[in-house]
């Protein structure tokens, strides 16, 4: 087995234009999520997956001064630029993570990492998470096409209402069998029942930023469980 985690990040957002170098905490965005998936136990590696573009050279530069790999590919075909990055480093397994949800639960994260140890033959690895937080384990096999129309193929299937749920579980979105190979049910409900992930915490505008960076602010330190920016959500008064 090689598990890496992967992380995509790139510069060009139309909503939010350099989002993943803009500071939050201190320090650029994508820089975080590195110090933070640094902190994860049993990976053998991790990687940015950025474009090709010029805006994102400094991406680049920050993976080289924080000693994790950083592959460029497509800026337009993220599937693609997956496949490639798996491809370069012989991956056979990932936990995914996005430049854009920093706030991703550590110990969410790191069971995740261990279900992946313990039962590698499954094909992917899903856990309830709040909302913005998009972390879950893949093997190499659900990198394919076939694999991933098969998916898609489930999904629209589903009525509209209940397509929803995939902010949710994708194990109920695609209303696969618990049992069901390709997919592995991660329990992490003792530290994060469903009904507690109503905050959205991923950064898709300037916003978002600067309520999160007060957020930092009011705690004194950059969170890695979900449950310390909840309490920040609590205590603020203003934003």
């Amino acid at each position: 087995m090689n598990l890496y985690a992967i992380i995509t990040a790139r510069c060009s957002s139309e909503r939010f234009p350099n989002k993943a170098v803009h500071l939050l905490g201190g320090k650029p965005m994508i820089e975080q999520v590195i110090i933070k998936t640094k902190k994860l136990k049993n990976i053998d590696g991790i990687v940015i997956a950025t474009s090709i573009l010029a805006v994102d050279n400094l991406i680049e530069k920050i993976c080289k001064r924080n000693n994790v790999e950083c592959y460029r590919g497509s800026n337009d075909e993220l599937a693609e630029r997956h496949r490639r990055t798996w491809d370069k480093y012989n991956i056979t397994h990932a936990v995914r993570l996005s430049g854009d949800c920093p706030f991703f639960d550590l110990e969410i994260a790191q069971r995740i990492v261990g279900a992946v140890r313990d039962y590698p033959n499954y094909w992917s690895y899903e856990t309830y998470s709040p909302i913005g937080t998009a972390i879950s384990g893949h093997r190499s096999s659900a990198t394919t096409r076939k694999y991933l129309e098969k998916q898609l193929q489930c999904y629209w299937q589903i009525p509209e209402p209940e397509r929803m749920k995939i902010q949710e579980c994708y194990v109920t979105a695609y209303q696969l069998p618990l049992d069901d190979p390709r997919m592995c049910l991660v329990d992490c409900s003792d530290i994060m029942p469903p009904q507690k992930t109503a905050i959205k915490i991923d950064i898709d505008y300037p916003l978002e930023m600067a309520i999160m960076n007060k957020v930092i602010n009011h705690i004194g330190y950059f969170p890695d469980r979900y449950e310390d920016i909840e309490r920040a959500y609590k205590e603020i008064k203003t934003i």
